[in-house]
């Protein structure tokens, strides 16, 4: 949401990329506005600004590619398996 209401001037763009492995999900939001990604402290009446707060307590690693318009804001959260099995082919 915030690549939308902060980091995309009318007429341009923002696109989301999603990859995942048996590792690990990555999710890359790219936006072509300026500016650098801040992690806020919001006051508990705030209604905007805990963003990225969430995104570092939730994931396990996050961060920002520059560009030479715009940036990528991604995260990474680490893949539990399904049921608790350490190998989808012992499911069965």
């Amino acid at each position: 949401m915030d690549a939308l209401l902060h980091g995309v001037p009318p007429g341009r763009f923002f696109a989301v990329h999603i990859t995942a492995d048996q590792e690990q999900v990555r999710i890359e939001v790219r936006d072509s506005g300026p500016g650098h990604p801040v992690v806020q402290t919001p006051h508990a009446g705030d209604e905007h600004g805990r963003g990225l707060l969430l995104v570092g307590e939730l994931s396990d690693a996050w961060g920002s590619i520059d560009h030479a318009v715009g940036k990528t804001v991604w995260f990474t959260v680490k893949s539990t398996p399904v049921g608790g099995h350490e190998n989808p082919a012992d499911m069965g």
